[in-house]
């Protein structure tokens, strides 16, 4: 009976047989011990970062052992010995987002320091399927960090059932529910301040609804602002537009240049994120509006997509990436024992980046900037 093996691991058409070669077999942690010299479990203390007693020169054994065989930690075993399984669940709005592409980053970077892998799930911000999510992440991981941006919702109330450790990110929860935001504010009052700076006296904000978190974060310090400037606002200037509506930032430049010439704004501050401030700036120029010889924009959260815009978009730059890593951070810490703060502020501030969509207003309603 004819057989394709032959003895030299070929095929009967002389090719290597692939199936016939033997397969590596991986280092154990008994392999390093046993070249370090020393009892397997001095090996499992050393790598595990454990408190240890050997000396100096034992250690540099071992670390030489690992680095000679190759040696990688086999992360399920290592989370039994630990009793957690060395994984962390990230919950995220939208995944294609660049304010929370940036989050994510972040988070990777600082559970990747730590030994620690991310399960990510979109949501949509859709109450019901962050509830359907938690469910499953719940028994697969040590905690959740969710970055929800809504303020209602069930899906806070399960997580806070399910009794996994966990963080906020992005927004902020209940009293007792810690949380990692960025300085919603300080970016605000840039904003308002360059535009003002430029004499506008008219500035109208496009804000998200108040179910979001950074949304009335960002309306209240628009307010105050303004009124530190001593601008006044009219209610008309206060645009409500969903970030999830294709066309939100239509429908709000559309309302805000019905609005009589005299009483028509001369800069609009887009706090409702990046999407509204592209819709924004489309439908401004859709529309006919010079930008920004009729009327300024400044959006919220960069990209550097943004310089290629027709005008380049100036913007507000917050620190995500590093949102993202300290949530992680704070979470890891939670898991050891250690107490964390109920809210973290990041101490790295807010950028204005400027760009061609903002100018001077024009001479017929600048006027002196207020004292």
């Amino acid at each position: 009976m004819a057989t394709n093996a032959r003895a030299d691991g070929r095929d009967s058409q002389g090719r290597p047989n692939r199936a016939a070669r033997p397969r590596p077999r991986r280092p154990t942690l008994r392999d390093v011990a046993r070249l370090a010299g020393v009892d397997p479990s001095v090996v499992s203390r050393e790598l595990s970062g454990q408190e240890s007693r050997v000396r100096p020169e034992t250690r540099a054994r071992v670390l030489a052992a690992v680095a000679q065989l190759g040696y990688q930690p086999n992360q399920v075993a290592r989370g039994l010995s630990l009793g957690r399984m060395l994984t962390l669940g990230v919950l995220i709005p939208s995944l294609t987002s660049p304010a929370y592409a940036a989050m994510i980053a972040g988070a990777e970077r600082a559970a990747c320091a730590a030994d620690y892998v991310l399960l990510f799930a979109g949501t949509g911000d859709d109450d019901e399927t962050m509830c359907r999510q938690l469910g499953r992440l719940a028994h697969r991981v040590d905690g959740i960090v969710m970055a929800s941006a809504r303020r209602d919702g069930r899906a806070l109330q399960r997580l806070q059932q399910l009794g996994v450790p966990f963080i906020l990110l992005n927004r902020r929860g209940g009293e007792a529910d810690p949380c990692v935001i960025g300085d919603d504010e300080e970016g605000t009052r840039l904003a308002v301040q360059h535009l003002a700076a430029l004499g506008h006296r008219r500035i109208a904000c496009i804000c998200a609804p108040s179910v979001i978190d950074t949304a009335v974060r960002r309306r209240a310090a628009f307010l105050e602002a303004m009124a530190a400037l001593g601008l006044a606002v009219e209610p008309a200037w206060l645009v409500v537009a969903s970030p999830g509506d294709s066309q939100g930032g239509e429908a709000a430049v559309r309302a805000l240049l019905g609005l009589p010439e005299a009483q028509r704004p001369t800069a609009l501050f887009c706090a409702a994120g990046l999407t509204t401030s592209l819709q924004t700036l489309a439908a401004l120029q859709r529309l006919g509006q010079r930008i920004p010889a009729d009327v300024s924009v400044v959006g919220f959260d960069d990209s550097p997509l943004l310089d290629y815009l027709s005008p380049p978009l100036t913007t507000v730059r917050m620190p995500h990436a590093a949102m993202g890593a300290r949530a992680v951070e704070l979470l890891l810490a939670h898991l050891q024992g250690q107490q964390i703060p109920r809210e973290t502020c990041l101490e790295e501030r807010p950028k204005l980046v400027l760009r061609n969509s903002t100018g001077p207003a024009s001479s017929d309603v600048c006027s002196p900037a207020p004292s």
